[in-house]
């Protein structure tokens, strides 16, 4: 069983830590001259337990580059750009956020 954590292209709000399971994090690789075609899904990284990735929506709400399935039952901590400015307080003075 396998299911998307997110995908490439939509707009980052959250960092994600794996507590437990296993994951790949893919990438598209190639031109895409049309709609699904000429580029393939490349996988980059396999992430298990300790494992973070979309820390860059801590900062900005850019899209998201890169597409993040589950290859198993998988647990996550999820912390939102809102609680990490609110968590920061006043020290987060001198941080570029979107």
């Amino acid at each position: 069983m396998s299911f998307y954590v997110l995908l490439k292209g939509q707009v980052s709000v959250s960092i994600y830590v794996q507590k437990g399971g296993e994951s790949i994090s893919e990438k598209m690789i190639g031109k895409k001259l049309h709609a699904n075609k000429n580029f393939e899904l490349k996988e980059v990284n396999v992430l298990s337990g300790g494992s973070h990735f979309g820390e860059l929506a801590l900062l900005n709400a850019g899209p998201r580059t890169a597409t993040v399935k589950c290859l198993e039952d998988a647990d996550f901590a999820v912390l939102t750009r809102a609680d990490f400015r609110e968590v920061l307080g006043n020290s987060s003075a001198g941080i570029p956020f979107d």
